[in-house]
């Protein structure tokens, strides 16, 4: 009875997401490619942000056969798409489709011994100073399986995204006494200054509190801050732990002559 063994594993990683792995990544087999190596009796298993390739050993001669053939080798041939929500938490931005092949003598291995198909730690699809869309994009990789990698399957590949990160803006609207209050990061990392007041949509006024630099975006935010009120002398904690910033929610303003992008979070009281 033949059993499957594994031809190639495609990890494609996120910083955004707890597990390291890209949720909103679907890899699948180009149809041609599919057709091109079905003599070997392939099984194609897509987890969440993994793809791997098994293939029947009873072909092992035929695998071989294809990966020796100096006309046409063996290239596996993938295409990965991503939900529309990958645009709002990866760094960079989506500015069209993108075309990923191993290319060995770049030598762009990681520790563990996988191929890295960028040349940066991280993909970034964007080109600075160009604006962001919000289509997903679709990736094509190109994994040529060459005789030498025979002995040492799987073929191990890896593409990693890195989280978006924005400045976070908490409001404060209600009957907050704001000149006593402060917001504390129980980490230490982030502190976070008072702007002007901002007039709301719906005529209200909210006091603002900005964070000193930007934050990464993350599918469950470890930070944890504290709306802090000083009373007689004495600290009192208001909210043990204020919201955290959602991935959807966030726009780009100008301050102090530089763009950034802040992700606005409203608290009532």
């Amino acid at each position: 009875m033949p059993a499957w063994l594994p031809l190639l594993n495609l990890t494609v990683e996120h910083g955004y997401y707890v597990s390291g792995r890209c949720g909103d990544a679907r890899i699948r087999l180009v149809d041609d490619c599919r057709h091109a190596i079905s003599a070997l009796d392939v099984i194609a298993r897509d987890e969440t942000g993994r793809f791997g390739l098994h293939y029947s050993d009873a072909r092992r001669a035929v695998l071989e056969a294809m990966a020796a053939d100096a006309r046409d080798g063996l290239t596996i041939d993938l295409q990965i798409g991503f939900a529309p929500a990958f645009a709002n938490y990866t760094l960079g931005g989506l500015p069209g489709n993108t075309r990923l092949t191993l290319d060995r003598q770049a030598g762009l291995r990681e520790t563990d011994g996988r191929y890295r198909l960028h040349e940066s730690q991280c993909l970034v699809l964007e080109r600075i100073g160009m604006p962001a869309l919000r289509e997903p994009p679709v990736i094509s990789v190109s994994l040529p399986i060459l005789p030498e990698d025979l002995g040492n399957l799987p073929l191990d590949c890896l593409i990693r995204f890195a989280p978006r990160a924005t400045h976070w803006m908490y409001l404060l609207t209600g009957s907050w006494n704001v000149e006593a209050m402060r917001i504390v990061d129980r980490d230490g990392a982030i502190e976070f200054s008072r702007q002007p007041p901002a007039r709301l949509d719906d005529g209200q006024s909210a006091e603002v509190f900005l964070s000193n630099r930007p934050i990464e975006l993350n599918e469950r935010p470890p930070q944890a801050f504290e709306l802090r009120q000083t009373i007689n002398g004495f600290e009192k904690i208001m909210v043990k732990r204020l919201p955290t910033a959602n991935a959807s929610h966030f726009h780009r303003e100008v301050r102090d002559g530089s763009a950034i992008l802040v992700s606005q979070i409203y608290v009532h009281c």
